[in-house]
């Protein structure tokens, strides 16, 4: 049986990407199955086809990636970490009722807080998009005042980055 590493580095070899974009393709069309050398024929559950997408769009893109072996129900510090925030500022969050937690008490009478992943990351998607909305209002009031300068096709160049983060961060 296939026992995961922790971390398992993943990259492709720097050859032709077409292959990697005629696999995406197929990807995107929609549903997807593997076939076994005996012709033998398994329907792709779509958390794997999501995942194998964005996998080849990034060997397509001479990228590598990098595969975490994580539990379904991570400590705060730890599902912190798999965010990317300070540990103190998820705290809050968690404290404030923004992303659920499980209190537990181990044998030695020490209290851990876990989250489910399945809350973590529609939390982390709604942070993004409040800081994004914050950030959009910030550059309007900057640009009424005079003090900030932008042009429409840099505004344009942002949206798209923007759209692009968010269909990527919807993929995994």
């Amino acid at each position: 049986m296939y026992e995961p590493a922790p971390h398992r580095k993943l990259f492709a070899e720097r050859d032709d990407p077409q292959p990697y974009r005629d696999i995406a393709a197929l990807l995107e069309r929609g549903e997807a199955s593997l076939v076994g050398a005996n012709g033998e024929q398994v329907a792709m559950p779509p958390q794997l086809r999501h995942a194998l997408l964005a996998l080849t769009r990034l060997f397509e893109a001479e990228r590598a990636a990098m595969i975490e072996t994580v539990s379904r129900e991570p400590i705060t510090q730890h599902a912190a970490a798999l965010i990317g925030i300070p540990h103190h500022v998820f705290i809050e969050d968690v404290n404030e009722g923004k992303v659920p937690s499980i209190t537990e008490e181990d044998a030695g009478g020490y209290t851990r807080r876990r989250v489910q992943l399945e809350d973590l990351f529609p939390y982390d998607a709604r942070r993004h998009d409040e800081i994004r909305q914050f950030l959009w209002e910030l550059t309007r009031e900057a640009e009424a005042g005079g003090e900030y300068d932008v042009t429409p096709e840099e505004v344009a160049a942002f949206e798209e980055r923007a759209r692009l983060g968010n269909a990527a961060r919807a993929a995994d």
